[in-house]
């Protein structure tokens, strides 16, 4: 899955911690700690950057996306 598909503060989604951020000149970079593990997020919004050790929800966007099943066993 593409870290930009990730969207931030979307209501009922996955809990998140952020662990790193980066701001990377167009966007900040987020590692984010979630009951799924550690994902990378991509995000161009800059009003409100998030501060390590903030909670926040994620949700997937409509681009990017791409479901696939797990293997059995």
């Amino acid at each position: 899955m593409r870290p930009q598909a990730w969207r931030l503060d979307v209501p009922g989604g996955l809990p998140a911690t952020l662990k790193k951020s980066a701001y990377l000149g167009g966007f900040y970079a987020y590692s984010f700690d979630t009951p799924l593990g550690s994902v990378f997020v991509v995000s161009t919004e800059q009003e409100q950057p998030l501060a390590p050790g903030a909670p926040t929800t994620l949700g997937l966007g409509q681009h990017g996306v791409a479901v696939v099943a797990r293997p059995a066993g």
